[in-house]
């Protein structure tokens, strides 16, 4: 767990034209154990950057659809000594979840 970690995020809506949003996520510094040399390591901090948008249409009175794309980590920012292979160490995990992920959805609200 960091000691300190940060969230910056904007968000614009706007019934006529469209929703967004954009975010920073930032982790600190932190200490990780590492299994496979039986130490203790102290991680790099690292951000994630976070994007999108979304329209929202009325079918009729009741229905309304819901188009959104984004980017999650938009710079495909990772932890550089992520271990790989048979003998990696799978405890030694400490940085952003996923990779560049591209979204598209849609959702009916009735």
């Amino acid at each position: 767990m960091p000691d300190w970690s940060g969230l910056l995020q904007v968000v614009y809506d706007n019934d006529d034209l469209f929703d967004a949003y954009f975010a920073i996520k930032w982790t600190g510094e932190m200490e990780v154990a590492r299994e496979s040399t039986a130490t203790v390591e102290e991680s790099a901090d690292f951000f994630v950057v976070d994007l999108g948008i979304s329209k929202t249409f009325a079918l009729n009175d009741s229905i309304d659809l819901t188009l959104r794309a984004g980017i999650e980590n938009l710079f495909d920012d990772y932890q550089e000594d992520y271990e790989a292979g048979i003998d990696r160490d799978p405890g030694y995990i400490y940085g952003p979840r996923y990779p560049r992920t591209f979204i598209l959805g849609a959702r009916i609200d009735f």
